[in-house]
């Protein structure tokens, strides 16, 4: 930050008033500019013992020192303080402003390397790095959100998302003159329904510069690892889906049709799992039950044991005989074995129907 350039700036204000000067110094006490033509020898100590002609401010943001600004007058003044105090609030203010200014610029600039570090180095160390220098939590659930404008986005855009958004586990980059990703923070209490409170989320920022705009949203994740395999599951709504402008689309509404589009096989085998929980004598109902908690709440086990009624570990030992006797693979880590789980239990509802 240019403190000599604000403060010549600042002094335009009272260069009209022949009997006030103002005079920055930096925090070791030396001169860097002043009102006062020819005031080049002034002493910060000298100036600090006349406490009738001047007032000292130390100019203090934010825990940072970067000086002191010296308001003086030619001869006694009864309103010093007064006129003083409201200079150097105005002088400190605009200081604040260039403050606040180079921290947006520096975590957008921060937040448009995470970015581009999650979808696509896939480098989850230089990521957890990053996160860190804007202290952003790696631990909290987000979503990913591929926000695409039919138009453009403008300039200003980002920056009123800093205020509208106002969550600082929420992050965001603009990748080109059309798309922003949104990594939206959902607080813990609001993990139930959540997919009502992002709807409204952006709805209201439709009116902050994101009108026009299309909203393709992944899978809801809370491990840094899981952010690119989220991301892609925006990625692939945008491509592969026909959607008009102004929707909001999320991805688990479309785990079967993802399947199908990516291992057509798969649904023509569903029939051999179902013969298999026949011929180990398994509840359908159970496993039903089982499928569809996971399901809503997202394949958190302490969550869907919660919902169940069940101790954490009943739920597990019922998971792992599926796993073991049923499907063969683990049903929570791999992401396409949930979509193929999600999708067996589509075809279970199927088969009742039918």
């Amino acid at each position: 930050m240019n403190l000599r350039a604000i403060f010549q700036d600042f002094e335009k204000v009272v260069k009209s008033n022949s009997n006030i000067s103002i005079s920055l110094f930096d925090p070791n006490g030396q001169l860097v500019a002043s009102s006062q033509y020819g005031d080049t020898d002034l002493d910060l100590r000298n100036l600090q013992d006349n406490q009738t002609h001047v007032v000292v401010y130390r100019i203090k943001i934010r825990d940072s020192f970067y000086g002191y600004l010296v308001i003086k007058t030619k001869e006694v003044y009864k309103y010093l303080n007064e006129i003083g105090a409201v200079l150097f609030e105005t002088f400190k203010t605009r200081i604040e402003l260039e403050v606040e200014k180079e921290q947006r610029a520096r975590i957008l600039s921060t937040n448009e390397k995470l970015t581009e570090s999650i979808i696509y180095d896939d480098n989850v160390n230089v990521s957890l790095n990053l996160m860190k220098q804007v202290s952003l939590r790696p631990d909290v659930f987000r979503i990913p959100i591929i926000c695409l404008n039919s138009l453009s986005f403008t300039n200003d855009v980002l920056i009123n998302l800093k205020y509208k958004i106002n969550d600082n586990q929420t992050f965001y980059s603009k990748i080109n003159e059309n798309t922003i990703i949104l990594f939206m923070h959902v607080n813990s209490n609001q993990l139930d329904g959540y997919e009502a409170y992002l709807i409204s989320i952006l709805k209201e920022l439709e009116d902050w510069g994101l009108d026009h705009t299309t909203f393709y949203l992944g899978t809801l994740v809370n491990h840094v690892k899981d952010y690119q395999p989220s991301y892609h599951q925006a990625l692939w709504l945008k491509d592969y889906l026909s959607i008009p402008k102004g929707k909001i689309l999320f991805f688990k509404n479309y785990y079967l049709t993802y399947l199908i589009a990516n291992n057509k096989s798969s649904y023509f085998s569903f029939e051999g799992y179902l013969e298999k929980i026949k011929q180990q004598k398994i509840d359908i109902v159970e496993v039903q039950t089982i499928l569809e908690s996971l399901l809503d709440n997202d394949f958190n086990l302490s969550r869907t044991a919660k919902t169940m009624f069940i101790h954490k570990n009943t739920l597990i030992y019922r998971i792992n005989k599926l796993e073991r006797e049923i499907f063969g693979f683990n049903i929570r880590n791999d992401f396409k074995n949930k979509i193929f789980v999600s999708s067996f239990l589509v075809y279970i509802k199927y088969i009742k129907i039918r």
